[in-house]
């Protein structure tokens, strides 16, 4: 991906009920893109972080565990 302002940090999110969750980030086009975790997990608080720089806009970010899923919009401004 390109973009002079493309995010590149990390994406902190907080789950509750799940213990372990496989994390995965969507993008418009209803893509999959690449993450991996950073740091520890915190009281249901994971950090990842994508592999590619987003560009603005707006992504979807999926929580699964089991048949467990829960979705959350993740918002990427310039």
């Amino acid at each position: 991906m390109q973009g002079g302002n493309a995010f590149s940090g990390e994406i902190r999110v907080r789950v509750s009920g799940l213990d372990n969750p496989d994390f995965t980030l969507f993008n418009g086009a209803g893509r999959s893109l690449s993450l991996r975790r950073v740091g520890g997990v915190y009281a249901g608080e994971f950090m990842i972080r994508p592999t590619d720089r987003l560009p603005a806009g707006v992504y979807l970010l999926q929580a699964s565990e089991g048949p467990v899923r829960l979705n959350q919009r993740v918002v990427v401004v310039e």
